[in-house]
């Protein structure tokens, strides 16, 4: 069994070291699957963006069939609009989750938020202004394979370094400030402004 890694030296270190990346990795996409379905359900059921008024929202879930069972468990616990739609959604193929958020917000949400410079104020109340690089796509979905990888064991042997890691933090925090953003429109929220660039 593996000590702690501050006590561990020499190869098991480096097992732990390289485990532990992998698994933030994982964690790191994982999380973010979880908040874009957090902000679908939001968007849906909170400020009323629903499948009615959309036709291409319409076009998308019209494959939707249910049971009479699943029906029965849908009404029994009250499931909303939103939380359906989340399950329809596959947030690991993300070109169908940003064509699903295109189709919410009415634009290409991937040129949207390439195209764009974003200011918010930060948590230590300081401005802010970042801008995704219009080769993001391409990033994410290397990210999404290393993570299939790592959980499915098929590239055991690689790991990503310690800037890698920061690089994929760094994407995935500037790809969630700009979605926020994008979403403050609906909250109503003043502090975060897109900048034309």
């Amino acid at each position: 069994m593996w000590r702690n890694a501050e006590v561990a030296t020499g190869k098991e270190a480096r097992k732990i070291r390289s485990e532990a990346r992998r698994q933030s990795v994982i964690s790191l996409i994982t999380a973010f699957e979880v908040y874009l379905g957090d902000i679908v359900v939001e968007l849906m059921d909170k400020y009323g963006i629903n499948l009615h008024e959309d036709e291409n929202l319409k076009k998308l879930f019209n494959r939707s069939k249910f049971s009479i069972f699943e029906l029965h468990q849908i009404l029994k616990d009250k499931i909303t609009i939103g939380e359906l739609v989340c399950w329809e959604i596959n947030f690991q193929n993300m070109t169908l989750a940003f064509s699903f958020l295109s189709s919410l917000f009415g634009t290409d949400f991937s040129k949207l938020i390439s195209n764009n410079k974003f200011a918010y104020k930060n948590t230590k109340g300081m401005d802010v202004t970042i801008s995704l690089k219009s080769t993001f796509p391409a990033r994410l979905d290397k990210l999404l394979k290393l993570r299939h990888l790592y959980i499915h064991d098929v590239d055991f042997r690689s790991t990503p370094s310690k800037p890698d890691i920061i690089r994929y933090r760094r994407l995935i925090r500037e790809l969630i400030t700009c979605i926020d953003v994008k979403v403050d429109s609906y909250r109503n929220v003043t502090s975060s402004v897109i900048i034309p660039k």
